[in-house]
């Protein structure tokens, strides 16, 4: 299931910082659909090692990424894995398994994709209890609103708004984050009373959040999606040529001042 905090638990290990002093070296690769060995392994080397290769021949690769791993204790996590193909993982983890003392963490929201990773049982992330979830909403949309000033209506709102998003970290998170900016009562409402919600997607339980969420930026920050890509960063450079990049910060500053 997407939106459930799979990436965000990897994210809080990777960081941690008993993680950083014990590895030599870690790298963080997102995978999504496209399971390229070739690829994958030169962004294994460029993310734990911040080192390009001329390589494009996967032999070579390998015996490069074998060779700079060797002997090192390395860290490596694998995000979105959706590769149903036992031989492509088989040929991906070839240098991993030959070079040093390493770890693997594999986050998937396909529980095939687990079972032929897996050197463990997998560790399945269940969704969030209404609770928690009104806890974060409340952190991220209503902490910095005066409560004296007519905003108790809100709370109502919101705990009917967190009911919608099924229990889903990211679905609270991203809502929450596109409310914070609002104080305007019908506003909420119409969020709370979208058709999006009741809209069916076989494969994520989150697109009705997220769509709302867009749906709540304004038209010139929309504008950013049409440069970004999944997984991927935005340059400064393509926010400024889009016009984005004023929106962009503008919206930083004022959660700034609002904190």
């Amino acid at each position: 299931m997407g939106g459930v905090g799979k990436t965000t638990l990897a994210q809080l290990v990777y960081n941690d910082s008993r993680v950083c002093n014990y590895f030599d070296t870690r790298g963080w690769v997102c995978v999504s659909e496209d399971f390229d060995v070739v690829g994958l392994t030169q962004k294994i080397l460029v993310s734990c090692f911040k080192t390009t290769v001329d390589y494009t021949e996967l032999n070579e690769l390998q015996q490069e990424l074998k060779k700079i791993l060797q002997g090192k204790k390395f860290l490596l996590v694998l995000d979105d894995v959706w590769n149903e193909k036992p031989s492509l993982w088989e040929k991906l983890k070839v240098p991993l398994l030959e070079a040093g003392v390493g770890k693997v963490i594999v986050t998937t929201r396909n529980e095939c994709v687990a079972r032929i990773m897996q050197t463990m049982e997998p560790l399945n992330l269940n969704i969030l209890p209404f609770d928690k979830c009104w806890m974060l909403f409340e952190k991220l949309a209503l902490e910095g609103l005066d409560s004296s000033s007519g905003h108790n209506n809100l709370v109502d709102i919101g705990r009917r708004i967190v009911e919608k998003c099924k229990g889903l970290p990211l679905a609270v998170k991203v809502i929450a984050r596109a409310l914070s900016y609002e104080d305007d009562e019908d506003k909420w409402t119409d969020i709370l009373e979208s058709e999006l919600w009741e809209s069916v997607d076989a494969n994520s339980e989150i697109f009705p959040a997220l769509k709302v969420s867009y749906d709540c930026l304004p038209i010139d920050l929309k504008r950013c999606f049409l440069v970004s890509q999944r997984h991927g960063s935005i340059r400064d450079k393509k926010l400024s040529i889009c016009g984005c990049r004023k929106v962009f910060f503008g919206l930083q500053e004022a959660s700034k001042q609002r904190i």
